[in-house]
């Protein structure tokens, strides 16, 4: 994984992903000057018993929100 997140789009693919790391995404926020004001994350994991064997990837996504929203402003400047 590079410094920047991880990426599997191929050539002549027409989707993939690319994961960005959260202080990456947090950090350049910060760096344009927006002030951060709130994170919402997605609550779906904590509505289910956790499945997958432990230590598994599907037995992680019952702990970690897999989603979630930044709510940022960007104050005027003068």
């Amino acid at each position: 994984m590079s410094p920047e997140g991880c990426e599997n789009m191929r050539i002549g693919e027409p989707t993939g992903e690319h994961r960005h790391l959260l202080r990456t995404i947090f950090g350049r926020l910060l760096d344009v000057g927006f002030i951060i004001r709130e994170v919402v994350e997605d609550p779906r994991h904590l509505r289910e018993e956790p499945v997958g064997a432990p230590g598994s990837y599907e037995h992680s996504l019952s702990f970690v929100a897999e989603y979630f929203k930044i709510v940022c402003s960007k104050p005027e400047q003068a």
